[in-house]
């Protein structure tokens, strides 16, 4: 079955301060089963990378989410050769995502999210009907994510200055739609 994805719907794609805390407990997204606490259904937080934050422990940016709020991510993995992946594949203006996230107070009294697994996250790239290379009408789509190119120059150029890491986000919403959002059946990630 295809369930319709709509990112606009803030009961499974929250702004910030509408995710649950990390320390409580939120009815809208946790119920009671069986004496234990688990989703009630599933989200998504959805933020746009606007700047990359330099601190040499761990790489982290300031997002904005839904509403325009800007908060931090901070990545705090244990393997550290990830470092650098994530400092190159993470670019201001792309999106970046998070499953079933909660909201984070750092040390420091900032709010944002705190990434313990890289496969809790994902980048995206900026939405567009026009050709992402030109910039003119597209009429060809990528056969995998479907996104729209003016031809095949483009869509190739495209792929190696970086689409063929973006095609796996596209693919990855296309892939939300086949899945009930209202019921929590299993964890999923990216």
């Amino acid at each position: 079955m295809q369930y319709t994805i709509n990112l606009h719907d803030r009961s499974h794609f929250p702004a910030f301060l509408d995710l649950p805390g990390e320390y409580s407990i939120d009815e809208d997204y946790y119920e009671v089963e069986g004496g234990f606490l688990r989703p009630r259904k599933h989200w998504c937080f959805l933020a746009e990378i606007s700047e990359y934050v330099p601190w040499p422990v761990r790489p982290m940016y300031n997002v904005k989410d839904a509403n325009g709020q800007v908060l931090l991510v901070a990545f705090h993995l244990e393997d550290r050769s990830l470092f650098p992946k994530i400092i190159s594949d993470f670019k201001i203006g792309y999106t970046i995502a998070f499953m079933n996230e909660e909201g984070h107070r750092f040390m420091d009294g900032q709010i944002g999210v705190r990434v313990e697994k890289i496969s809790d996250s994902l980048n995206g790239v900026n939405p567009s009907t026009m050709c992402p290379v030109c910039d003119n009408p597209a009429g060809l789509r990528c056969s995998r994510c479907t996104l729209n190119y003016c031809g095949k120059e483009c869509q190739l150029k495209d792929w190696k200055q970086g689409h063929k890491l973006d095609c796996v986000t596209r693919q990855q919403i296309i892939e939300w739609g086949k899945f009930d959002w209202n019921v929590y059946d299993r964890v999923r990630s990216f």
